[in-house]
């Protein structure tokens, strides 16, 4: 087990991390193989950003599952830094922030254990 998350007794599944080990690996993969055929390093980074992109959103919605409660509000997450950029390296760190439309300190609290069980994930 990888852990379980004590309020509601889920535990991640172990399929889904490693297939998101997996598919991290392959973005790397792929970023290397991008300047093997020599593509422009713009395109290579947009590329790279985007299966970025989609892997954080699957864990966003692993953590949402594993919390047992939808969102209390309706919300974004936005990539900042090298994501905002469509730059990110294939070892980049991931920054994001959560723009929620009902600010309340029970909506904060929601998005922040949120984000800290996204980390673990």
């Amino acid at each position: 087990k990888w852990f379980v998350l004590a309020e509601t007794g889920r535990e991640p599944s172990e399929n889904r991390i490693l297939n998101w080990r997996a598919k991290l690996a392959e973005a790397r993969q792929e970023m290397a193989s991008s300047f093997a055929r020599r593509l422009p390093l713009d395109l290579a980074l947009k590329e790279l950003s985007y299966s970025y992109k989609e892997l954080l959103s699957e864990i966003l919605q692993e953590a949402i599952r594993l919390k047992g409660e939808g969102p209390p509000t309706r919300f974004a997450m936005v990539g900042l830094g090298s994501m905002s950029r469509d730059e990110i390296c294939p070892y980049s760190d991931v920054e994001f922030l959560f723009l929620i439309e009902n600010d309340c300190e029970e909506n904060r609290a929601y998005f922040r254990s949120t984000s800290r069980l996204m980390e673990l994930l």
